[in-house]
């Protein structure tokens, strides 16, 4: 028993360090490295899409005034799209690699790299945004653990996807909305770095995806609530606040001041495609066919599959409620979609359903952590800056969504692009919550017990084929380039189904 608890003790404190990051970032990197480099393009998850966008970007210096043809309406609304940041960005290195006369695969493959440094550098952020928004290091660590075991999150890290863009973004976003708010708590002021900063990157946000939209009005409302918040609560009057803020401006460096001023007009310059958009078609979010005719964009999958759908619907069709579509098509689909593994277009989408332990893991997970943060709630009665952040952002981004997805079942009658990967910008948040809210509710409980909790949450993602292990297990062989890609993959499937647990649909 004495060994058991020093051990239990080392363990719990090597959960809250540096090294356990580390450690559950490398095991993450090793199975999407070699997704990255064995997996067939076009991956699911649009990659065609992306780097069709990212060629067409690479033929102008500036974003704007790209003559389009009809061709173009494969990729929907084409340069009329606002969410074009993450292409025109990497159209930059795709010129280079291009120049270069190098292999197609070999572009591919490094543009994925990229994209998987963003997932990276996001991952870097979130770990120090929720650290400073309260939670401890170890709650942090294991969040992040159980997040890198989403299926989902491990597909998308391997590919070319704007999403991977927007998960930096978010996280950005997040520290710098904290480090204001503790700033304003503490010296009754705004901080004029991270404010402008914060600024800064909602305007590159908005061109990234506009999925960002609902989430940049989260942080808006967020400052709004600050303002208010000094002005009642800490007694200090705006022209106060915006006298000191203006003294907080002018103090800047030299330097600080034309960076911010050069990456502000860039982020003006980028996110003023909506306005653009809104001259030219009458809307900020144009459709495939604003911009191009009917006929030429049935070349647009989900443009053209909507159509089809909406012309087949039924006369008497009855729509389900909006509480019954969210609780038998919206939940239960997302929950499925972050755990799934599927095929890119050139295997027509081939899907394989979840492993039911990792898929109800993450259900029961949940579960659990929302009863232990209502038990907080009650207790404590006491509601943390993340929790109140997690919960603005989430009702705002959930809701559009909802909205968005509901009006498409209305129009087609089927609950068509319910994707659980439009929900990875939160999960770290919302991860956090129900750990912490678990963590302290077992605050009084001996270490061994605590230690003997983390490892087996731990081992069971590990041990049921959760994150890569979903996709390599899950696949077939033409899911990945001929020769070496597929050799290794018949080595590792069999190796990964023996070593995990697997209840199959």
């Amino acid at each position: 028993m004495k060994q058991l608890s020093i051990l239990s003790t080392k363990f719990y404190a090597f959960l809250g360090t540096n090294y356990f990051f580390y450690a559950s970032l490398g095991f993450f990197l090793i199975g999407v490295l070699w997704m990255l480099l064995a997996s067939l393009y076009p991956m699911a998850f649009d990659e065609e899409f992306h780097l069709g966008l990212i060629q067409i970007y690479s033929t102008s210096l500036i974003p704007y005034g790209i003559e389009t043809n009809s061709n173009m309406a494969q990729y929907g609304a084409a340069t009329a799209d606002p969410s074009y940041l993450f292409h025109y960005l990497l159209s930059w290195p795709y010129r280079i690699l291009v120049t270069m006369q190098l292999p197609i695969e070999v572009v591919i493959i490094v543009l994925r790299l990229i994209s998987l440094g963003f997932i990276i550098g996001s991952l870097f952020i979130y770990r120090l945004f929720l650290e400073e928004a309260g939670a401890s290091r170890r709650v942090s660590n294991l969040t992040l653990a159980v997040f890198m075991f989403i299926p989902t999150f491990a597909m998308l890290a391997a590919q070319i996807n704007y999403d991977s863009l927007l998960l930096l973004i978010v996280a950005i976003c997040c520290l710098l909305t904290i480090r204001m708010t503790k700033h304003v708590k503490q010296y009754k002021q705004f901080p004029a770095k991270e404010t402008w900063l914060l600024a800064l990157f909602v305007l590159i946000g908005l061109p990234v995806k506009n999925a960002f939209l609902p989430l940049a009005v989260g942080f808006f409302l967020w400052t709004i609530a600050l303002v208010l918040f000094t002005r009642y609560k800490l007694s200090q009057p705006f022209s106060r606040l915006l006298h000191r803020f203006y003294a907080g401006t002018k103090a800047l460096s030299k330097n600080a001041k034309i960076t911010l001023s050069i990456f502000g007009m860039l982020g003006i310059f980028f996110s003023a495609h909506y306005v653009t958009n809104f001259i030219s078609y009458g809307t900020p979010f144009p459709r495939c066919d604003d911009v191009f005719s009917k006929q030429a964009c049935t070349a647009y999958g989900p443009w053209n599959r909507n159509q089809q759908l909406a012309q087949n619907l039924d006369s008497n069709f009855q729509p389900k409620s909006i509480p019954l579509y969210i609780t038998r098509d919206w939940l239960p689909g997302m929950a499925q979609r972050l755990t799934f593994a599927v095929a890119g277009k050139s295997n027509s989408f081939q899907t394989k359903q979840p492993f039911l332990l990792v898929l109800n893991g993450y259900i029961i997970f949940s579960v659990i952590g929302a009863l232990f943060l209502g038990y907080q709630l009650l207790v404590n009665r006491k509601i943390s800056m993340l929790l109140l952040l997690t919960v603005l952002l989430t009702t705002l981004y959930c809701g559009i969504l909802i909205y968005q997805l509901y009006g498409s079942y209305l129009k087609t009658g089927v609950p068509v692009a319910i994707n659980g990967r439009y929900l990875l910008p939160l999960l770290p948040l919302a991860g956090a919550v129900l750990i912490q809210a678990f963590s302290l509710s077992f605050r009084r409980v001996p270490t061994y017990i605590k230690s003997i909790t983390a490892i087996t949450i731990l081992l069971f993602f590990s041990v049921i084929g959760a994150g890569w292990a979903t996709y390599i297990i899950s696949a077939e062989a033409h899911w990945f380039w001929p020769g070496l890609a597929q050799s290794t993959h018949q080595i590792l499937q069999p190796l990964l189904d023996t070593l995990t647990i697997q209840l199959k649909n």
